[in-house]
């Protein structure tokens, strides 16, 4: 069976990526350019942020990296001592080893899924109460996705609440038709707006009296 590849999203003119370096343990900022956010953030700025939720995440992953390596080195250990002291002729003896080694594995790696969850546990109510308060106001806005802690992302919300006269050209001349938006009507295969209906107007005519 092929290898799950984890697949990092690039980044685009709505969403920043800040991809996570595993040797480093830090996310990557040497790309960011307050460009990106249209001068809304500093460089000093992303980074103070990167760095609040590094700060957070540090003790989670040394914890994390502590409980496994001790996990796999207690398997060979167990393994080994297993091999010198039990009697492998006898089946019960066998099953019985199996049974807790496996008991074993169960709970240690509900332990390392428990503490991997952490990470965002603990990094979520940074995001959302300290670092979103001050971004939001400027149209930013911070995510921990899915695949957290692989990538961080951030949103340049103020894109998708542009007023209308941040409209493309085409959309300004439309909106500034004052029949845009009018019921419309096909006459000859042309499309024109649909008026609406003429009243009938109540004209009082003069009629001269008849002569006798």
């Amino acid at each position: 069976m092929a290898d799950t590849v984890l697949i990092v999203p690039p980044t685009s003119d709505n969403t920043i990526i800040f991809h996570f370096n595993q040797g480093q343990q830090k996310w990557e900022r040497g790309d960011y350019h307050p460009q990106l956010t249209g001068g809304r953030a500093t460089t000093q700025e992303i980074n103070q942020v990167l760095t609040e939720i590094e700060n957070t995440y540090a003790p989670i992953n040394s914890k994390l990296t502590k409980t496994g390596i001790f996990f796999f080195a207690s398997i060979f250990l167990i393994g080994g001592v297993a091999s010198l002291t039990l009697d492998i002729n006898n089946p019960r003896t066998i099953q019985i080893f199996a049974m807790l080694f496996m008991a074993y594995l169960f709970t240690m790696i509900g332990t390392l899924f428990k503490l991997s969850q952490q990470f965002r546990l603990k990094c979520q109510p940074l995001v959302d109460h300290q670092i979103n308060q001050r971004f939001i106001p400027r149209g930013l806005r911070w995510h921990l996705p899915a695949n957290f802690p692989f990538w961080i992302e951030l949103h340049n919300d103020y894109l998708r609440h542009q007023p209308a006269n941040n409209l493309p050209p085409v959309q300004q001349q439309q909106q500034a038709n004052p029949n845009y938006g009018a019921p419309q009507q096909n006459v000859g295969g042309q499309l024109y707006p649909q008026l609406p209906p003429v009243q009938p107007q109540n004209n009082n005519i003069y009629m001269p009296p008849s002569q006798h």
